[in-house]
């Protein structure tokens, strides 16, 4: 009887010693229980892979925060348009057209992929004193709610997200194909909006409109290809994954006459006022407001309006509150 009591002493201890050692390697090894596949899965059921990351993207800068936006550049199809605090375009960028072709070989880098477990991109911020943003909160990570935030660090996942039922709005439009669709609700609420700008005598044309992962993969490269680094590529172009047009909630809004298109002129216009005072009315939010590009990581856009549903739309006019960043009580996201 000693010796069976001893024999299953020291096979305990060797094996809580075993036990002791798997976990001190779990915790140096600092991976998550569930690490998340490589592969993710679109609302449409399809599963793809993300574009490799670069190997660089230099150091971020003040003027990067405020770089042009997507398509062309940034997040609504130009280059060069937004524009600083109190001041008009910034002069420091570009003002070329995007490209239209393929991605250049030359010098090509690969657009970013699916950022690391852990990292800024994948966080949901702290928890919001705002009982109606605390309602939604959890949906900012489902590139399919109304309430996704995307930003310079939140890219949608997957990185190749596309919206299952687009639809084209009966609104003016300045823009044919792909960038003429939007999310059924979204175009739906536009053409509301629109009707309305009518009768207050401001006729609106829509100028771009959803932006699907592969185009956002060639313009990226191209200027990539064009430019020789990602850091100089982040400057003009908003990086695939990264951009609201993909979700088919964001729209950017132009005059029939087409001044200032995507120009931050544009601001000038009783169109911007119209839009920046009833947007919100309609389900819409501009998007970019002037002096707030440290959080959204934009320069203003009073052209990008992005929709969000009336009830958050509501009360973020009734509680004066400018980014979705802020009402959601998440991170600045002035860089990548």
């Amino acid at each position: 009887m000693m010796r069976s009591t001893g024999y299953f002493l020291r096979a305990a201890a060797a094996w809580t010693t075993t036990a002791a050692l798997a976990l001190s390697l779990a915790a140096c090894s600092g991976q998550p229980e569930d690490e998340a596949s490589p592969e993710a899965t679109t609302a449409a059921g399809t599963t793809r892979l993300a574009s490799p990351t670069p190997t660089s993207t230099g150091p971020a800068s003040a003027t990067d925060a405020a770089s042009a936006q997507s398509g062309a550049g940034g997040d609504s199809g130009h280059s060069g348009a937004g524009a600083g605090p109190g001041q008009g375009p910034d002069p420091g960028r570009s003002s070329k057209p995007a490209p239209t072709g393929s991605a250049s070989a030359s010098g090509s880098t690969s657009p970013p992929g699916k950022p690391e477990s852990g990292s800024a991109a994948g966080s949901t911020g702290p928890p919001v004193r705002n009982a109606e943003a605390n309602a939604r909160f959890v949906t900012v990570n489902n590139p399919s709610s109304l309430s996704v935030v995307v930003n310079k660090q939140r890219p949608l996942r997957p990185l190749d997200y596309a919206p299952s039922a687009l639809v084209v709005p009966k609104v003016s439009r300045a823009v044919s194909g792909e960038g003429a669709q939007l999310r059924d609700d979204a175009a739906k609420a536009l053409q509301k909006l629109f009707a309305a700008a009518a009768k207050d005598g401001i006729n609106l044309t829509m100028l771009s409109g959803y932006r699907s992962y592969e185009t956002q993969v060639a313009t990226y490269n191209s200027w990539v290809g064009r430019l020789g680094t990602v850091a100089e590529a982040d400057r003009v172009s908003a990086r695939p994954g990264y951009s609201e047009h993909q979700t088919g909630l964001a729209v950017d809004i132009g005059v029939a006459s087409g001044a200032c298109s995507l120009q931050y002129c544009f601001n000038n216009l009783p169109a911007a006022s119209w839009a920046a005072d009833n947007a919100y009315k309609f389900g819409y939010i501009v998007r970019y407001q002037l002096g707030y590009h440290k959080v959204t990581g934009f320069y203003a856009e009073p052209w990008h309006l992005r929709f969000i549903g009336k009830q958050a739309s509501k009360a973020m006019h009734r509680q004066d509150i400018h980014t979705l960043e802020k009402y959601f009580g998440l991170p600045a996201a002035p860089s990548y």
